[in-house]
C-alpha cells in the first residue's frame, strides 16, 4: 500500500477566498490516515509528499493498535481480562515474581494501570502478593495457581492469535522479523533519552 499527500504551494492572504479554502480543505482529504502535510511557511502553505510505505513508526503503530484493539475485546469477551490485565499476567509468568515497578520497566505501561490491572488481578485471586517484608511498591507478587491456569488458556489463544498475524512468513522469515525487532526494542532507550 502506498500513500502520497499531494505535494502542491498554495499562497493565500490573511483571509483566503473560498476557492483557496476548499483547496486547502481538498488537499487535506486526500492525505490519507490523518498524516499532516500541510506546513505554515508565513503567507504560504505548503503541502509536503508523504510516502507511509517507507515510513517504518506507520507499520508499528498500525500493527500495535489493531492487534491490541482486537486483544483486548478477544480476552475480555472471552475470559473477562483487558489487554493490560493479560500483559501483567505475561509478565509474572515470564518472571517467576516482580513489582509493580518491575512489571512496568518490563512492559513499557502507565504505573497507574499497572497497580490498577494487578489490584483486579489479586481480587480475582489470580495473583498473590510473595510473603516477606518489601518497601513500598517494591513488593513483588507472583502467579496464583488459579492465575497460572488463566495464563495458559488465554496463553494459546494468543498463540493463535500470533499464527494468523505472522501467515505467510517461513521460519527464517520470523527469526529475521524477531532479530529486526529485537534491534528497534534495544534503541527505545534513545528515545525516551530525548524528553530528559
Amino acid at each position: 500500500m502506498r500513500a502520497y499527500a499531494v505535494a502542491e504551494c498554495q499562497s493565500f492572504s490573511k483571509r483566503p477566498d473560498r476557492t483557496s479554502t476548499a483547496r486547502i480543505k481538498k488537499m487535506t482529504l486526500i492525505s490519507n490516515l490523518g498524516i499532516p502535510v500541510l506546513m505554515m511557511t508565513g503567507n504560504k502553505t505548503l503541502a509536503v509528499a508523504f510516502d507511509l510505505d517507507t515510513y517504518t513508526p506507520f507499520y508499528l503503530s498500525g500493527i500495535a493498535n489493531r492487534w491490541t484493539s482486537t486483544s483486548s475485546r478477544t480476552y475480555l469477551r472471552r475470559f473477562g481480562v483487558g489487554i493490560v490485565e493479560w500483559r501483567v499476567l505475561t509478565a509474572l509468568a515470564a518472571t517467576n515474581a516482580a513489582s509493580s515497578q518491575d512489571v512496568v520497566s518490563l512492559i513499557g505501561m502507565d504505573p497507574a494501570s499497572v497497580s490498577k490491572a494487578m489490584r483486579a488481578l489479586e481480587q480475582r485471586g489470580a495473583v498473590e502478593p510473595v510473603t516477606g517484608r518489601f518497601a513500598g511498591r517494591t513488593k513483588p507478587y507472583r502467579l496464583t495457581a488459579d492465575g497460572a491456569r488463566l495464563f495458559q488458556t488465554i496463553h494459546e489463544v494468543a498463540r493463535e492469535r500470533e499464527a494468523a498475524l505472522l501467515s505467510g512468513l517461513d521460519a527464517e522469515d520470523r527469526e529475521t522479523l524477531l532479530r529486526l525487532l529485537r534491534h528497534l526494542h534495544a534503541n527505545l532507550p534513545a528515545l525516551s533519552d530525548e524528553l530528559n
